[in-house]
């Protein structure tokens, strides 16, 4: 998919919540690999384009269900394309789970590394996606968003319905951005 035609210049700013839309994007992509991970052990990738999918269904208490997710499925192999884009939005904890060395230049410097995580990651949000499979960014994404608001805490109260109305927001956010139509949309001000 092309980017937006330079027709259309992008000449606006737009500031948004960075730090706190990365980090419920890594929150909710780590929860989403540890219920596909826990929900289809046994899954054996195969050429069809929809795997089997389980549902959550829990309720520790009764043992009976409480909610009902079957997320779409994702084309490819799905546990490859949900840890594809969990590194491309967590590099930190993907990195330290694989024992890898930090970046080359950066190991003794924390600070620096954490900003060039961090720029890396809102290249990643803004950018095209993975080479060859462009869509596989948003459908991991759209699947672990509709995954986490299904199986969220709820309450009843006017102060949690205004924490969940601004969670909701950068969540459609989020799900807005990693459209594959959508990219071109917004450009990065200052990239690495």
């Amino acid at each position: 998919m092309e980017p937006v035609p330079d027709t259309v210049p992008l000449d606006g700013t737009i500031h948004y919540p960075r730090t706190a839309l990365l980090s419920m994007t890594r929150m909710i992509l780590r929860d989403f690999e540890a219920y596909w991970i826990a929900n289809n052990a046994g899954y054996i990738p195969v050429s069809d384009p929809a795997p089997p999918v389980a549902s959550t269904s829990q309720n520790e208490n009764e043992g009976e269900s409480k909610y009902s997710v079957a997320p779409t499925p994702i084309p490819d192999d799905p546990m490859s394309a949900i840890r594809t884009v969990r590194r491309g939005f967590d590099r930190k904890s993907f990195r330290d789970e694989q024992g890898a060395p930090s970046d080359e230049g950066f190991s003794d410097d924390i600070d620096a590394q954490y900003e060039k995580d961090i720029a890396l990651e809102e290249q990643y949000l803004f950018g095209p996606g993975d080479p060859g499979r462009p869509w596989r960014r948003y459908k991991v994404v759209d699947e672990a968003v509709k995954l986490y608001k299904a199986t969220r805490f709820e309450e009843d109260s006017e102060e949690y319905n205004a924490v969940i109305w601004r969670e909701d927001a950068l969540l459609d956010l989020l799900v807005f951005i990693t459209r594959e139509e959508h990219y071109g949309l917004f450009e990065i001000a200052d990239p690495l």
